[in-house]
């Protein structure tokens, strides 16, 4: 499928994925029942993850799919039409993501460029960027880097960048990185003029 270019192997329901970036891989037992779930590039996703799951409605009579669930064919046709009812909504997980092992995320959430979820974790809130969120129910524990050098990342987006490029960044400071990059990003403007 060309919409699916990143490694994300043994996905259970792989026809629930709308796209999937370049260079991301996951363990062999991610479970995604989500419908048009997007994964982002360079994320790492780790062993029994799930990405998303149906809901339920509290506000109605009963919490039970057969109250809104047409497939099931269970509803009087001629009931009164009900609220709208959305059981399944869609991930989407941005780009250098990384979700460790035995991760719940619940429906409909957004994990945002940068972040990481620590394993274990039931995600139920949507996660900034470049958060680190953990625990049940997930919370930011903090952020991977200072206000400042998140905005330069995130006007950055680097992994956009042709893999060449990538290959020769000084990786392992992110100032120096940065600076390498911003560098890169001007030099290209400047040469398509």
């Amino acid at each position: 499928d060309d919409k699916i270019v990143g490694r994300v192997a043994g996905i259970h329901n792989r026809k629930y994925i709308e796209k999937v970036g370049k260079n991301t891989y996951s363990a062999l037992d991610i479970k995604i029942p989500s419908p048009k779930t997007e994964i982002g590039s360079f994320c790492s996703i780790g062993s029994n993850v799930q990405l998303g799951h149906g809901s339920h409605p509290l506000s109605f009579l009963s919490t039970s799919s057969y109250f809104y669930l047409d497939e099931i064919k269970w509803k009087n046709p001629e009931s009164p039409s009900h609220e709208e009812f959305w059981e399944l909504e869609p991930v989407k997980i941005g780009n250098d993501v990384w979700i460790g092992d035995n991760v719940f995320v619940k429906n409909g959430i957004t994990i945002s460029d940068g972040a990481v979820i620590g394993a274990n974790a039931v995600v139920t809130k949507d996660v900034p960027p470049y958060a680190i969120a953990a625990g049940n129910p997930a919370k930011i524990i903090r952020y991977r880097f200072d206000e400042k050098t998140i905005n330069r990342l995130l006007k950055l987006k680097w992994w956009e960048l042709d893999d060449e490029i990538l290959k020769t960044v000084p990786y392992d400071n992110i100032e120096k990185a940065l600076e390498y990059l911003e560098n890169i990003k001007k030099w290209k403007l400047q040469n398509r003029q």
